[in-house]
């Protein structure tokens, strides 16, 4: 099994890099699994939120590209306009794609619709609001727990 993590923009914190660090050594252990980090777009007077989004849309787009013609990969975009499930179930979810996953985080304006039809999944992680660098430390933990919990280890209880 292997599974990409996309993300838009670098971590600003130290924590935050430990904990995705942490989370990535542990989940390794069960799969192969990778973080990319795509450059963020800045705003200035001639780049509006509009086209951010357009932008970096495109790059996680392009970076999908040539690992990816829609079969084989199951890609999840995380939105909170998205279908919200537990644990048990994102577990699950995980083991019946099994072989291929890409999990998209956006940008803070988000993605634009062509990436929003190219996902196979919509996901939200909460009701709440969490920032973006958080959301990477959320994401790798609740893919960590789905592992242990697929392969029967104490964690997830």
């Amino acid at each position: 099994m292997a599974i990409s993590v996309i993300c838009i923009g670098k971590n600003k914190q130290d924590t935050i890099k430990d904990a995705i660090d942490d989370y990535l050594k542990r989940t390794r252990r069960f799969c192969d699994i990778n973080l990319t980090v795509l450059p963020d777009i800045k705003l200035t007077k001639s780049i509006t939120p509009q086209l951010v989004v357009e932008k970096e849309s495109a790059r996680i787009i392009d970076h999908l590209q040539p690992k990816q013609s829609k079969i084989g990969r199951y890609t999840v975009l995380l939105d909170r306009k998205g279908r919200s499930i537990d644990s048990l179930a994102f577990s699950k979810l995980i083991d019946k794609k099994g072989m291929s996953l890409n999990f998209i985080i956006g940008g803070v304006y988000g993605v634009n619709e062509q990436l929003q039809e190219r996902v196979d999944l919509l996901l939200s992680m909460s009701q709440m609001t969490f920032t973006h660098q958080m959301s990477r430390v959320i994401l790798l933990e609740q893919i960590y727990r789905s592992m242990t919990i697929l392969n029967n280890k104490k964690y997830h209880y």
